[in-house]
């Protein structure tokens, strides 16, 4: 049987007798021919040492994995957040952690706690010893899952498998549905007394995982009674989840809070309204899927090819409120919040990058790729800009706002149509200030519209105003 789609994840099954003859009718060894697929590729594709002949399963016993996915169930439901906001790979991510230091005030070993919780609740490996079978770590980004495998490296391997290392970004409700399935075909097969064990996990932890927030925390949010069984249906709890612990609670925290909460109150819907004529089915790509849209909101708003000179103007034009309050938030940058029902508004955070000109337009232009791009929970939009800031969303909302400032159309031309273009002179320089962006928006733009020759191209760019 086929538990999910192939062509995002799957887990096919095919129960196997035990290689042994059992003799407890209650024994709980549960055998299964498994492959894992991610993307239309099989990860438990492998030949056998000694022989030519490549297998597509895996002969393995099924209970511990099937265990993992009932027990992690409610981590890998709302646990969205990578614990340093890193890119999108879970691997990366774990090693990452594994070598870097601990955050100022937690010792040591209660980081090392932290991240064998969260390697437990998020990898595969964590049932499968990282032997019998790749490792698979799942993380959730809104209806998303950012997917990442590896094959663990053995002195002496008795198998080899064709796709050892990897990631992909992949559809969260059809991982969901895989899993679920994966549980319930092998608690069918299990022996009466597993039946107890096998289960979700209780979800009074929803906005713990989501927010990052511990219990005693969470009661000075008063976060909305719904958001207790989905997180995700408060504005807030989306603010707070890309925020990092030190400005969430800290001097900014009251603010935090009231700006999201006039959200819900009635006003104008422009930015709703221009939303609903930019609905598009979503790509690989969370960059493409930015451009895409700028692209789209400037066809709409008749902005064609030429600057925007006011970005606060072109929020209010589509009914999105600028907070006048703007606290001081360390590495944090901008938070935005909107409701079906409600208003949109978005606040700058006060540090040395929002400080600068270009650098407060550019989170403006991204509050506004958040509202217009990013998934509706329930009826709520909320994003915080930052380096915890989930990667789906702060890709995708910061390559709207480079298109959205500067369109690619303008770079082209600047580069006369040509490979490394912007070097001569001083285009560079002029095309910074005539649409008002710094230079690192818009060197790495110009490098992802291959406009430049390589990545030192781009970093001399940068050092170069």
């Amino acid at each position: 049987m086929i538990c999910g789609d192939r062509q995002e994840l799957a887990i096919e099954v095919e129960r196997l007798d035990t290689p042994w003859n059992t003799i407890d009718p209650q024994d709980e060894s549960v055998w299964g021919a498994l492959a894992i697929w991610v993307a239309g590729q099989n990860l438990s594709e492998h030949r056998r040492h000694g022989t030519d002949r490549f297998r597509d399963d895996l002969h393995i016993p099924l209970l511990p994995l099937a265990r993992w996915a009932a027990g992690a169930r409610t981590a890998l439901c709302f646990e969205e957040r990578f614990p340093l906001g890193a890119g999108t790979s879970p691997h990366e991510e774990l090693d990452r952690w594994s070598d870097g230091r601990p955050p100022n005030g937690i010792s040591e070993d209660a980081w090392l706690d932290r991240r064998d919780a969260w390697w437990s609740e998020h990898f595969t490996g964590a049932a499968t010893a990282d032997v019998i079978a790749p490792s698979i770590g799942i993380v959730r980004n809104d209806d998303r899952a950012l997917v990442s495998w590896r094959a663990a490296r053995l002195p002496r391997p008795d198998r080899v498998f064709m796709r050892p290392v990897g990631a992909d970004v992949v559809s969260w409700p059809v991982v969901a549905r895989a899993l679920d399935e994966f549980v319930a075909a092998v608690a069918s097969w299990a022996p009466p007394a597993w039946q107890l064990v096998a289960g979700n996990a209780p979800a009074a932890r929803a906005l713990e995982y989501y927010t990052g927030l511990a219990e005693h925390e969470i009661a000075r949010f008063g976060f909305l009674p719904e958001a207790m069984n989905d997180p995700a249906l408060d504005p807030l709890a989306q603010v707070v989840r890309d925020l990092s612990h030190r400005t969430s609670i800290g001097p900014a925290h009251d603010s935090i809070v009231e700006s999201v909460r006039s959200a819900s109150l009635p006003a104008g819907h422009g930015w709703w309204d221009l939303r609903q004529r930019l609905v598009s089915a979503p790509g690989r790509s969370f960059e493409g899927d930015g451009y895409d849209g700028a692209q789209a909101a400037r066809a709409v708003l008749g902005l064609d090819g030429q600057p925007i000179d006011d970005v606060d103007a072109l929020l209010r034009s589509v009914d999105v409120e600028v907070s006048p309050e703007s606290p001081a938030a360390g590495s944090d940058r901008m938070l935005v919040a909107g409701t079906a029902s409600g208003r949109a508004i978005t606040m700058i955070l006060a540090n040395p990058r929002t400080a600068k000109p270009w650098g407060r337009r550019f989170e403006l232009a991204r509050a506004l790729g958040h509202l217009l791009l990013d998934q509706v929970r329930g009826e709520a939009i909320g994003a915080a800009s930052g380096p915890q800031a989930v990667a789906t969303r702060r890709r995708r909302a910061g390559a709207f706002a480079a298109e959205i400032l500067l369109p690619t159309a303008a770079m082209e031309e600047a580069s006369q149509g040509v490979l490394d273009g912007i070097l001569e002179g001083e285009r560079f320089a002029q095309l910074l200030v005539h649409f008002g962006v710094g230079a690192s928006t818009a060197a790495f733009h110009l490098w992802n519209q291959h406009l430049l020759s390589s990545t030192e191209v781009r970093d001399d760019l940068i050092a170069s105003v």
